[in-house]
């Protein structure tokens, strides 16, 4: 008896199978979870905080990071005046990866009564108090912490 060309249903069947885990590996990937991105955004915080604090060494002016539940942004103290950072690609002013974030604060961090946003004060004098602030989204939270003395890190 002659075969017909073709493909047995076996065949079939494991080559769907298999193209469904490499699309799922895939899409794992290219779409992190909730929780890797909101910890990936507090490490990203700790750095631009840890960068801004070495440019307050550097040219003796206060830099002031302030945030509200879109975004955040960084001010220059240029005597009694605030002016936006926009000079600077790095510690320009962005939007929070996920939205809507959730911001909850330990000591340091002050809620200015002026624009009603989260601000924290980076200034050349150093040692201030340690403090915490909390990312919130959903079920995840990521936290990032300063020691007060210019050291700044990130944990879940």
């Amino acid at each position: 008896m002659r075969r017909l060309g073709g493909f047995t249903l076996i065949e079939l069947v494991l080559v769907l199978a298999l193209v469904g885990v490499v699309l799922a590996v895939t899409v794992v990937s290219a779409f992190p979870g909730g929780e890797k991105t909101l910890r990936t955004e507090a490490e990203r915080l700790a750095q631009l905080w840890a960068l801004a604090y070495d440019e307050v060494q550097l040219t003796g002016q206060t830099i002031i990071w302030e945030a509200d539940d879109q975004g955040y942004r960084f001010l220059r103290r240029e005597g009694a005046r605030l002016s936006l950072i926009t000079d600077d690609q790095v510690l320009r002013a962005r939007g929070w990866v996920v939205l809507p974030m959730q911001l909850r604060t330990g000591t340091a961090l002050s809620l200015s009564s002026d624009s009603g946003r989260l601000q924290l004060a980076l200034e050349r004098s150093g040692g201030g108090d340690p403090f915490r602030l909390e990312l919130l989204h959903g079920e995840w939270r990521a936290t990032v912490r300063g020691d007060g003395l210019g050291n700044f890190s990130a944990d879940d």
